[in-house]
């Protein structure tokens, strides 16, 4: 399972997305575990007490949610990506952050990146284009409530997906929309390049998104 880490100063709508993924991971309510700062930041013994429980988990899927871990020092931060590298098949890891460039960029490469964009939770009176998992309002990736990021694990699947995608970025670079055109051309490069080499579906599809489509 990709760690995610969730952008949001709304935590409440933050949590909303982790406990949907829990639904969809299959994960017990009692194998969810929130890790709060002590003081103002996580601590590294919290983190040491997180590795030292995973070691006698066995093969009982986990939901660790760190909350402000962009607060968190390097020796914090370390030992995360440490764990990251070694414990990501049984289980999930949300890292709550209000900051993203605070995070460790070895950590946010080994993560799927999902943003609650503020100013559209309440009040978006905005065009939206909903696509599967994927919700879509002037070029930008809008997670809310029950929506979440897409998870591909074939070729196929990304590509379907992509081409759903270049047919409303089309039409939106035909209505002179900006950003439009860059996005089409990420959507096209992708597709050729997951057809054309064993590039990870997934991180394909996730660099479109992350690169082109949340501006």
């Amino acid at each position: 399972m990709y760690p995610r880490i969730i952008h949001t100063k709304q935590i409440k709508k933050g949590e909303e997305i982790a406990f949907k993924l829990q639904k969809d991971f299959e994960i017990s309510s009692y194998a969810v575990h929130t890790i709060r700062p002590e003081k103002t930041r996580l601590s590294i013994d919290q983190v040491r007490d997180m590795i030292r429980y995973i070691t006698h988990a066995g093969s009982t899927k986990h939901m660790f949610m760190l909350y402000n871990f962009d607060q968190s020092g390097s020796e914090v931060q370390n030992a995360m990506l440490k764990l990251l590298e070694e414990e990501t098949e049984s289980h999930l890891f949300i890292l709550f952050v209000s900051n993203i460039e605070s995070v460790l960029p070895t950590i946010r490469s080994r993560s799927q990146y999902m943003m609650i964009e503020e100013e559209f939770v309440h009040h978006s009176t905005q065009p939206i284009q909903k696509t599967n998992n994927y919700r879509f309002t002037h070029s930008q990736v809008t997670l809310l409530n029950d929506i979440t990021l897409a998870t591909v694990t074939t070729k196929d699947e990304a590509i379907a997906l992509l081409h759903e995608q270049l047919e409303y970025f089309r039409l939106r670079m035909k209505q002179g929309q900006p950003h439009a055109t860059a996005t089409v051309r990420a959507i096209i490069s992708a597709i050729h390049y997951i057809q054309s080499n064993n590039f990870n579906p997934q991180l394909s599809l996730d660099r479109v998104l992350i690169e082109h489509v949340v501006l």
